[in-house]
């Protein structure tokens, strides 16, 4: 599938008209109408415009190349030029990772995003670029805070107690296991029928997610808990990387930069739509209180060293996380009557 230009070492002098042609494979778990699956096109458009015509990227939406794990473990093998997906998958070849997606470790986007820009993504993105050949060209694609799809209301701890739910990282699966639910892995694809046949009874994904895969028609509950502030990782294999003209990194580069931000504007302007979309097909939004909230970070945070001890690498990380958070105030819940 990876087509790898072959490039003299002269190449970086030459006009992009002159260098070979390129045709990237790009994988991504995003449906075709999110927010993030319309900045991928974007950021194809781009390429193939600023190179010239000379970059093509071939997008596979969807899992249509397999399951989240599959896309990282090809990207880090070779097998896939470049992968879209949430920042937890990464877990599956770097396991520090599951720790970013631990729910309510993280106060609010800007929380995620102090850490990722800092220090700690910086030696996260190191070390999986040394041991796992994976090229991040960034972090911090937005995706809207995760919420709960549920059968029945949950506000509390308690409400979460032998719950089946749906997750989505390594991390979601332990906390919720310790919160005492259920977890189980599903792909995607295949959560509409899951819910419909009642092999789980909750499902936690941001709120596009929801629309875009019309969960709310065998979903009736939206609990809005804001329990995981989330981004995506954009990456490329590191031996397509390393083989690229300078020409063609500083392309590609810039347009995952500037698809970022697009992407990042789409999220901030469209969470009380898909919230307000939700509930007009007829999901009950449930918003819990600020105590509320309270209740599940506390649990967890009581538990972080239980959750540290699984993955030994993160030791001590979830207090360096905390220690980042900016002294702004959290995000605020999406709400169904908010102005987009």
């Amino acid at each position: 599938m990876m087509v790898a230009p072959a490039l003299a070492a002269d190449a970086e002098a030459r006009p992009l008209a002159e260098l070979d042609p390129l045709t990237l494979h790009f994988g991504t778990n995003a449906p075709v109408k999110s927010p993030s699956g319309r900045a991928v096109e974007k950021f194809a458009a781009l390429v193939h415009e600023r190179s010239q015509g000379q970059i093509t990227v071939r997008i596979y939406p969807a899992n249509q190349l397999g399951s989240n794990r599959d896309m990282v473990e090809q990207t880090a093998l070779g097998g896939l030029d470049m992968a879209m997906e949430g920042l937890g998958i990464l877990g599956y070849v770097e396991p520090v990772y599951n720790l970013l997606q631990v729910p309510f470790l993280f106060d609010s986007q800007a929380h995620i995003h102090k850490v990722l820009d800092g220090p700690i993504g910086q030696r996260l993105a190191a070390s999986i670029l040394e041991n796992r050949n994976i090229k991040l060209l960034s972090q911090t694609w937005d995706r809207l805070p995760r919420q709960l799809c549920s059968k029945q209301p949950i506000r509390s701890p308690a409400d979460m107690a032998n719950v089946l739910i749906r997750t989505g990282s390594k991390g979601a699966t332990q906390t919720f296991k310790l919160l005492g639910a259920k977890p189980s892995s599903i792909p995607l694809n295949e959560l509409y029928l899951a819910l419909q046949n009642n092999v789980v009874s909750a499902v936690d994904l941001p709120a596009d997610y929801l629309y875009n895969l019309s969960l709310y028609e065998v979903c009736p509950y939206m609990d809005v808990i804001n329990h995981t502030y989330g981004t995506q990782f954009v990456a490329m294999n590191r031996r397509v990387y390393d083989n690229l003209p300078d020409a063609y990194r500083d392309i590609i580069e810039q347009a995952v930069a500037d698809a970022g931000r697009f992407n990042n504007e789409l999220d901030r302007t469209l969470e009380a739509k898909y919230a307000r979309q939700l509930s007009d097909h007829g999901m009950e939004i449930v918003h819990i209180s600020p105590a509320q909230h309270a209740a599940f970070s506390e649990q967890v945070a009581d538990d972080i060293d239980e959750l540290e001890a699984i993955w030994p690498a993160t030791k001590g990380l979830g207090a360096e996380i905390r220690a980042a958070a900016p002294d702004d105030a959290p995000d605020q819940p999406a709400t169904a009557d908010a102005q987009p």
